[in-house]
């Protein structure tokens, strides 16, 4: 699959499947989009919705279909205003 450069950076991003994590208390294995330049990634998979436990060929191909959508460029140019407390 192609996966489309960090939105943040350019960078090239990379797939982490099965890295260690904790979700609602317990200890699971995720996959995940990571920058290799700036660190940006992607949301986290939760392998066990695959009905695995360490590596899915399909929650792999979910995840970078994740990260490689994009705003559409009219959303994208939006400002908006934050203050500082």
């Amino acid at each position: 699959m192609k996966v489309k450069a960090c939105p943040f950076c350019g960078g090239s991003p990379r797939v982490e499947l099965g890295s260690r994590a904790i979700i609602n208390n317990e200890s699971t294995k995720v996959c995940f989009v990571r920058c290799s330049f700036c660190n940006a990634r992607s949301g986290r998979v939760d392998l066990r919705d695959y009905g695995v436990t360490s590596q899915s060929k399909q929650a792999f191909e979910d995840v970078i279909k994740r990260w490689n959508k994009r705003a559409e460029s009219e959303r994208s140019e939006r400002e908006y205003n934050i203050e500082y407390k």
